[in-house]
């Protein structure tokens, strides 16, 4: 369960999964995060939640340089607006944390 004051990210495979989506719309402190998700999912997600609740994830600090690469090209290929783009790849992050 998540604290009403607390924010949280879910991510990973199960980031555009419907249930993770609703929770993402529903409750204002859950976001979505980008690493370890498919370009469909990640689209899907956009499309359920909008790119205010999605977050730019590296797949942490102890993963190969060549993931975290990978997951930057995954967003910058993905042909979004230079405005939504920056939103989610620090944007929105900057937004959360005071």
């Amino acid at each position: 369960m998540v604290h009403p004051r607390r924010e949280r990210t879910e991510g990973g495979a199960s980031a555009a999964t419907l249930v993770t989506s609703i929770a993402a719309c529903r409750y204002p402190n859950v976001h979505l995060q980008t690493c370890a998700t498919t370009l469909l999912s990640l689209r899907r997600a956009l499309e359920i939640v909008g790119p205010e609740k999605i977050l730019y994830g590296s797949d942490g600090g102890f993963a190969d340089p060549k993931w975290i690469d990978y997951n930057l090209r995954k967003i910058r290929n993905w042909n979004l607006t230079p405005e939504i783009e920056s939103r989610i790849l620090g944007g929105n992050a900057a937004r959360l944390i005071p």
